[in-house]
């Protein structure tokens, strides 16, 4: 894992700060002066192709150098995991004078393979212990999803002045993916503003990212599809 710097959130050159190494699907968030890293690391190597069970870690910088040693906070082992014990985007969040860490959950296979679910998981400390709530807050065919959603993919937690909104894109039956935007709380998800379109002939997206930028949210993915190659695309979209 490496950083880049950006002065109009399209064009990226690469810092001087030192590469983190392995450091799956990073989440970045700054709390009590310090900046913390949320990340996936196999908990141990696969066996004759088998899937890999994944875990969520912690890093802390004061200043994007010197990051701490990675310590395991969640080593799934609730059944909202699925048999391989499959995590995935982890984002961590102040609530109720703890600790809310959201992950997604259950293995879809694929290339890449995709969570199923978005799980939640409440502590006192984001070095936790975790205790995983025994139903996803966003899971296929239940409130909040799609009639067509058969994964939730990635999802980017982003704290708005009304609440929690979950963006990012889902899985859908037939193949393609469709970008979602949900407003998530203690009762579920539910659908709020409309969600960006895919630019033509994109029919899926993957390792997407969003921050705030200039006063619009700007979306970043990967765009695949029959007629394009695999590359990085950027999406702006105003949420509020």
């Amino acid at each position: 894992l490496r950083f880049a710097a950006s002065s109009d959130g399209v064009h990226f050159e690469p810092t001087r700060a030192s590469p983190i190494g392995a450091a799956g699907a990073p989440s970045l968030s700054w709390r009590d002066g310090r900046y913390w890293l949320a990340h996936t690391v196999l908990v141990r190597s696969g066996l004759l192709g088998r899937p890999t069970p994944t875990a969520v870690a912690l890093r802390t910088s004061e200043r994007l150098e010197g990051w701490s040693p990675p310590t395991e906070v969640l080593v799934p082992a609730s059944p909202v995991f699925g048999p391989g014990r499959f995590v995935s985007d982890p984002a961590l969040l102040d609530h109720a004078g703890g600790t809310r860490l959201y992950v997604g959950a259950g293995r879809v296979e694929g290339q890449p393979p995709i969570s199923r679910t978005l799980a939640v998981a409440d502590a006192p400390s984001p070095f936790g212990p975790y205790v995983v709530a025994p139903q996803p807050v966003l899971e296929p065919g239940r409130p909040g999803a799609m009639p067509d959603e058969v994964a939730v993919g990635q999802q980017r937690l982003v704290e708005l002045d009304d609440g929690l909104v979950s963006l990012g894109f889902s899985a859908l039956r037939g193949g393609g993916s469709r970008f979602t935007v949900r407003a998530l709380g203690e009762g579920g998800a539910r659908p709020v503003r409309p969600a960006p379109e895919l630019p033509a002939p994109a029919r899926a997206v993957g390792s997407s990212a969003v921050c705030f930028f200039r006063g619009t949210w700007g979306l970043y993915g990967a765009l695949s599809g029959p007629k394009i190659p695999f590359r990085h695309s950027i999406f702006r979209h105003r949420l509020v």
